[in-house]
Order: structure tokens, then C-alpha cells, then sequence
């Protein structure tokens, strides 16, 4: 099965450092096939007999502390769900003008609470937009997603889930790996 991982916060300001030819070795020591990435941000397309996202995130994330000794969190997508988070950006679809340069989507481990949310919605946060859609939060940064206050961090801590974001043109490019 076809499957896009994720990984939070590997080659950020020298923390982590994974080379993507060593991540690519690691994913095929462990029995993935056709593994590809996408810039040095720890994106992943590649072919597991896995038969679920929780077993291959797993797997990988297993294999991360062991090889390259990090406890780095680890999603998985399947094929489909990955074209589900394109086919539907309510940014684009109130305003298919909108710059996607401006567009993010926040990937969650899983559906927040209401309670957690309402502290995300009392974040004031300027120009900046977000909606939730299933475990997914779309960002509209306007003034840019260095100055926002919707960043990863600040979701995790409020939400109480596991996130990791991704720019509009990667979510783009890393499907154009499947």
C-alpha cells in the first residue's frame, strides 16, 4: 500500500539532522519500497505491506530511535486521504483567487475537543485564519506564517494533540510524488 508520512521537526535550525539519503536507507532497511522524499523536511511517499497509517508510523517511528537515536513524532496518510485534504481547502473554495502562498494545513494525530478548540479560537490572531476540517486545521497567514500565532507549537499546546504543518505548494509537491 501507497502511503505519505510526515515527520515533525527533523533539520530545524540544525536540530535533528536526518539526511534524506540516510532516511530513504532506514525506510527500505525496514521493508518499505519505491521510497522518495521531498526537501529536507522529513517528507515521505513509499510503498509498505503495513496494512494500516498507525502500523507504518509506527514502524518508521521505531526505526527513527533506533537508528538515528530521536523520538521524533511520525504521521501517516493514506493515498486517498492525502487527496481529500487537496480536493477540499475551504480557503479556496470561498476565494479560488486566494494567494496559496498564504495557505497551510495543520495535520493532527486527532480530532481536538471542543474545550481545547474554543482555546484556539481565543487566540488573537490578527488577520489570520483557521478551519478545521476532520483532523486537519486550514491556515490562511496572510501577513505570513513566520509572524502568525497559529504556529505548530502554539496548536499542539493548545489543542493537547500532536500536529505537524505543511505549506500548500508541499502538500502539492509531495502528491505529485505518489
Amino acid at each position: 500500500m501507497q502511503y505519505i508520512v510526515l515527520l515533525r521537526g527533523i533539520n530545524v535550525s540544525g536540530q535533528k539532522k536526518i539526511k534524506m539519503e540516510d532516511l530513504r536507507a532506514m525506510c527500505t532497511n525496514i521493508g518499505c519500497e519505491n521510497v522518495k522524499t521531498y526537501i529536507q523536511s522529513g517528507n515521505l511517499v513509499l510503498e509498505s505491506s503495513a496494512t494500516s497509517t498507525t502500523a507504518i508510523a509506527e514502524e518508521i517511528h521505531q526505526a527513527l530511535q533506533t537508528t538515528f537515536g530521536f523520538d521524533i513524532p511520525v504521521m501517516a496518510f493514506k493515498a486517498e486521504a492525502w487527496q481529500t485534504t487537496l480536493d477540499y481547502n475551504p480557503f479556496l473554495e470561498a476565494d479560488s483567487t486566494i494567494d496559496i502562498k498564504h495557505l497551510l494545513v495543520t495535520f493532527l494525530d486527532e480530532e481536538p475537543t471542543v474545550e481545547n478548540l474554543a482555546k484556539v479560537a481565543a487566540i488573537k490572531s490578527g488577520a489570520d485564519q483557521w478551519k478545521l476540517v476532520d483532523n486537519r486545521i486550514y491556515l490562511y497567514c496572510p501577513n505570513g506564517y513566520g509572524r502568525s500565532k497559529l504556529t505548530n507549537t502554539v496548536l499542539e499546546q493548545k489543542l493537547k494533540v500532536r500536529a505537524t504543518t505543511r505549506n500548500w505548494r508541499s502538500i502539492h509537491k509531495i502528491h505529485a510524488l505518489l
